[in-house]
């Protein structure tokens, strides 16, 4: 029995010698998984939130803010208002209906006649201001269609603001028989509600806002000083009459209008 365990035990020594080298264990016979590298990640800091007004462009209030300094109302009538008096402070020239379900007034054109319906009184000469003091005039309206229609200052010259031919803007002058567009893309539609600021201080420098109600970031603007024009002096100190006008047939829908005056514009 001894003689047979030597035999296996030399046996098994030859065996290794033969394989030049160990038998290797079973466990390490097994290629090991490799081991992920652990990274400790810092926590991020939150940036800063800075908190920003939000400016409401769709606001007129907004829009006089950017366009003239110290104003303040000293007038206006929304579309009930001008009702009661069977077309407020506007005088003749056109035909008055308050649209009480849609909250409008409506002015429309004499049958063949041109509508020409002035307010009653000068811009001037509502509330406590001076005479041929800084005058301004905000109104919400809407063509139904209104064709070649004007919104016009009358004083010692006589010029305003029209939508001729395809419904985009310009600036007139009665004195030269002249006008210049806006540069602009906005015309007006039927249908949609506009605002028209214009404002005139008592140097004579102009200045005009359009722009479609809900859409204010596209307004047509246009700035000059009439001073300097053909007769310029008539532009100074004035005390204007506000007018609308339209051609036949033709209907003009107000929401309302204010008339403001201010102390001069935003440079």
């Amino acid at each position: 029995m001894k003689k047979r365990i030597f035999v296996l035990v030399v046996f098994v020594f030859i065996l290794a010698a033969c394989g030049g080298g160990e038998v290797p264990a079973a466990q390490d016979a097994v290629e090991a998984e490799p081991i992920a590298e652990v990274v400790e990640v810092q926590p991020t800091e939150e940036p800063e939130v800075i908190p920003t007004e939000t400016v409401d462009l769709n606001n007129p209030d907004t829009i006089l803010d950017q366009w003239l300094q110290a104003y303040r109302p000293i007038f206006g009538e929304n579309a009930e208002a001008m009702a009661n008096n069977q077309g407020g402070q506007f005088g003749p020239g056109s035909e008055k209906n308050f649209n009480e379900v849609e909250g409008f007034f409506e002015f429309s054109a004499p049958e063949g006649e041109d509508a020409w319906t002035p307010l009653n009184t000068h811009l001037d000469e509502y509330g406590d201001v001076d005479a041929g003091t800084e005058q301004a005039i905000l109104i919400k309206f809407q063509p139904a269609p209104a064709n070649n229609l004007m919104f016009v200052f009358m004083g010692q010259n006589e010029f305003g603001v029209e939508f001729f031919d395809d419904g985009r803007p310009s600036v007139f002058w009665m004195v030269e028989a002249n006008k210049e567009a806006f540069e602009t893309e906005l015309a007006l539609q039927e249908g949609l509600w506009y605002y028209t600021l214009m404002a005139i201080d008592r140097d004579g420098n102009f200045r005009a806002v359009i722009w479609e109600d809900g859409d204010a970031k596209n307004a047509a603007v246009f700035s000059q000083a009439l001073s300097e024009r053909d007769q310029g002096d008539g532009y100074k100190n004035a005390s204007w009459k506000f007018i609308i006008s339209f051609g036949a047939p033709g209907t003009l829908k107000v929401e309302n209008y204010t008339i403001y005056t201010f102390s001069e514009f935003v440079q």
